[in-house]
């Protein structure tokens, strides 16, 4: 079974910050760098959430089915944490 959940956009991608980058790289090579740091990427990336409720209502999908064997999720949430991966591992 595949799943892919993909939340709504709550920060667009960067997309001016990153040419602003690469501009800066042009006259400079230092700022060429930061595109591979991680804090940057985080700064530019586009940012999706994903409602609580969707978790469990996938996870309550789970214990609908209980001969699944093979799960392959796909989440796109900019928020997620423990407490969101807890309600799926019931």
């Amino acid at each position: 079974m595949n799943i892919n959940i993909i939340g709504d956009v709550v920060q667009e991608s960067g997309v001016c910050c990153f040419v602003m980058t690469i501009v800066s790289a042009g006259f400079c090579f230092f700022p060429a760098f930061f595109i591979c740091c991680d804090f940057y990427q985080k700064a530019i990336a586009e940012i999706r959430v994903v409602d609580p409720n969707c978790y469990e209502s996938i996870a309550r999908t789970f214990t609908s089915f209980p001969n699944l064997e093979n799960i392959h999720l796909v989440v796109r949430d900019g928020l997620f944490n423990a407490s969101k991966a807890s309600v799926l591992e019931q």
